[in-house]
């Protein structure tokens, strides 16, 4: 899933940041989120989703996931690709 929805330049700052923080680079974390909302960001550029993930503690996490019109991912992060 990730080669056909992420670029090839997303996969490797992903590899990157997982070597290092020994975590899922996606979800940014070690665990798996009990839920999740996503809204619809977009931009006149592109597609931009905020994803609030909850986790089995109460806490939450937001991203922002920015895509091409065709729907690959090349940014995710707390700020959208704008804003990075």
């Amino acid at each position: 899933m990730r080669k056909f929805y992420l670029t090839p330049a997303l996969r490797k700052e992903l590899k990157a940041w997982e070597k290092k923080n020994n975590a899922d680079g996606v979800l940014r974390a070690q665990n798996t989120p009990v839920r999740w909302k996503v809204t619809d960001n977009g931009t006149a550029n592109h597609a931009e989703a905020g994803i609030t993930f909850t986790w089995g503690n109460g806490r939450t996490t937001k991203l922002v996931v920015d895509m091409t019109r065709d729907l690959r991912i090349f940014h995710i992060g707390t700020k959208g690709a704008a804003g990075s």
